[in-house]
């Protein structure tokens, strides 16, 4: 681990929290080969979680381009941040132009209702033809295209991006520069630091996903923040289902299976597919259990500074 530096900061000092289990599926698409989960290693010096080894990038878009247009399409109702993130920005202005960077489909940005300048960036070129198809005017398939479009946007938001890049300090940068003094960015992901993650470590459901690369936390958004000249005005933790008890009980129950023994998880997994008659390999029988009533994950807002910063 000598050469290995942090993707954020290129700090070495680096702590190895353990392997993440292999995966079969990438974006939905069921693979005929096993993707190795790599380790998840921790950045003691800005505080960043990640995967290493991962996949090239180049390979990475190739399965992005392949996913199915409805796979990152949950109804709005079911999705707490899209909900905060839309309170959010109606309380802070009623018009303005908002750019979505992994917009898909534009489900978030069409919900935000008449006044509002709407644009996206997304990869999956069917996804983005849906989304110009609803009056999203689509610049670009990478956040790195945000260069021509400085100091334009009132509102970047990125929801359920930053885990999918290999440096989100990166990211953060470009969204800044887009933004026009006094803009607001919003990135919603999962939190490396909430305690479900702490107790499960590498095995937590959240990075074994094959194409959950980078993880964020508090911590780290306030030290980005700090060093790109932004503020951090609020964050909210929430969990995606809520806290329903016996769902909440089963979430727990089903990880301290998982974590004590994964193998256990794995047969059991098996031997049920088997006598439902559902015997066919989805690439999920070795996975670690979803935690949806965890509260792990975090929606944060960013503010560039009204007076221009170089």
């Amino acid at each position: 681990m000598n050469d290995l530096q942090c993707p954020s900061c290129g700090s070495s000092a680096l702590r190895d929290r353990g392997r993440i289990p292999d995966a079969r599926q990438f974006a939905g698409t069921l693979l005929d080969h096993v993707l190795p989960g790599g380790r998840l290693y921790h950045c003691t010096t800005c505080h960043l979680y990640f995967r290493h080894p991962r996949l090239g990038q180049s390979e990475m878009d190739h399965w992005y381009r392949q996913a199915r247009p409805d796979h990152w399409s949950a109804p709005l109702s079911l999705r707490a941040d899209c909900g905060i993130a839309a309170r959010w920005i109606h309380g802070a202005m009623s018009a303005g132009k908002v750019l979505d960077i992994g917009c898909y489909r534009g489900d978030f940005l069409a919900s935000l209702g008449a006044g509002f300048e709407l644009c996206g960036i997304e990869i999956n070129t069917v996804a983005a033809n849906i989304g110009r198809s609803r009056g999203i005017k689509v610049i670009g398939r990478d956040f790195s295209d945000l260069a021509d479009h400085a100091g334009v946007f009132d509102v970047i938001t990125a929801i359920d991006v930053v885990e999918h890049v290999p440096d989100p300090l990166a990211m953060l940068r470009a969204m800044r520069q887009a933004l026009r003094p006094g803009g607001m960015a919003i990135i919603s992901t999962g939190n490396a630091s909430s305690w479900s993650w702490r107790m499960m470590g590498s095995g937590y459901w959240y990075c074994a996903i094959a194409e959950h690369i980078a993880f964020i936390n508090p911590q780290w958004c306030r030290r980005a923040a700090d060093s790109l000249g932004l503020t951090v005005e609020r964050i909210q933790l929430f969990a995606y289902a809520g806290r329903p008890v016996l769902p909440t009980i089963s979430d727990v129950a089903k990880n301290l299976v998982y974590r004590c023994s994964p193998g256990l998880m794995a047969w059991t997994r098996r031997r049920f597919k088997a006598k439902t008659g559902n015997a066919q390999v989805s690439g999920s029988e070795d996975h670690p259990p979803c935690w949806m009533t965890a509260r792990d994950h975090m929606i944060v807002q960013f503010r560039r500074p009204a007076a221009a910063l170089p």
